[in-house]
């Protein structure tokens, strides 16, 4: 399908999840209007549910970094980067130059196994989405 080829370049261009997911959206909008499907739409309102649930665990994984951690919990965890500002919780101000941070997250190595775990079901669910609309798409388009 040289469509496909042409989609996925589109899709790419776009940097933010949260906009991929919006246009995802309008599309499918768009779509089940022209090709109303009730099944595929609960089935797509599900994925969206999902993988807009997911999104921020995706991005701090994408962009934590692991240490090992002595004074929390000891062991080695992925945590957000020291300038994550937004991921990190100031405890303390010692001076102007200095202060202490506690992170909003800490994942341990079982954290992230559960979140890979979730990340390969919207796999299966955006693949079955997807199949969706290509088997509407041979299907002649309802009236409303």
């Amino acid at each position: 399908m040289r469509e496909r080829v042409i989609l996925v370049r589109a899709y790419g261009t776009i940097v933010s999840f949260k906009t991929r997911l919006e246009m995802i959206q309008a599309a499918m909008v768009a779509h089940l209007t022209v090709r109303p499907d009730d099944q595929l739409a609960v089935s797509y309102k599900a994925f969206h549910d999902a993988a807009d649930g997911f999104s921020g665990r995706r991005n701090d994984i994408a962009h934590g970094h692991v240490v090992y951690e002595f004074a929390l919990a000891s062991g080695y965890w992925l945590l957000p980067t020291f300038f994550a500002t937004s991921k990190r919780k100031i405890v303390r101000v010692v001076s102007a130059k200095v202060h202490s941070t506690i992170p909003t997250y800490m994942y341990a190595a079982g954290d992230i196994d559960y979140y890979a775990g979730q990340f390969r079901v919207l796999t299966v669910g955006v693949d079955a989405i997807a199949e969706g609309v290509q088997a509407s798409h041979k299907r002649r388009p309802k009236r409303r």
